[in-house]
């Protein structure tokens, strides 16, 4: 079954059932491992067996996890807020004028000139692996207190008759 990207579908296919009046509500996509990590942290605040569909329905909230921007890293976010090595040349063009003006001054006092050299644009890094689980973790608690709250919500409004 392999040779199939749905199992479902596959499986129809390999028993000679036609798939054309046939709704398939389910087949087997497996998660990414970003979603697998998600899962376990989730999984490990409970000592029974766990659902898929608690998960679903107190974390992602939304279909599945690829409804999320999973493509983006941490660095190419900070790096887009930062500014460019050419941001950098422009501003260094802006204020060229009041760099000379304030270096005349300056000198004329004994003191040290303001370089003329332009700041490097640093490359952001970091280890996003151990930014990754700790923000998982974050979440994860988060999502429990959420739903600890919600339901005492429920039964407030239970109590209340709203």
């Amino acid at each position: 079954m392999d040779g199939y990207p749905n199992l479902v579908e596959g499986f129809l296919d390999e028993c000679g059932i036609d798939t054309q009046y046939i709704k398939i509500l389910r087949s087997n996509d497996s998660p990414t491992n970003e979603e697998l990590l998600l899962r376990a942290l989730f999984n490990n605040h409970f000592k029974a067996t766990v659902l898929p569909s608690k998960f679903q329905k107190e974390v992602l909230k939304v279909n599945t996890i690829s409804e999320v921007n999973t493509e983006q890293t941490a660095c190419n976010f900070l790096e887009a807020l930062l500014p460019s090595q050419q941001d950098i040349e422009i501003v260094n063009i802006d204020v060229e004028e009041d760099r000379k003006l304030l270096n005349d001054i300056l000198v004329k006092y004994g003191e040290q000139r303001i370089s003329d050299s332009l700041p490097e644009n640093k490359k952001i890094a970091m280890d996003e692996s151990k930014l990754l689980m700790t923000l998982a973790q974050i979440i994860i608690n988060q999502t429990h207190l959420i739903n600890k709250l919600e339901k005492r919500i429920s039964t407030i409004e239970e109590i209340a008759g709203l």
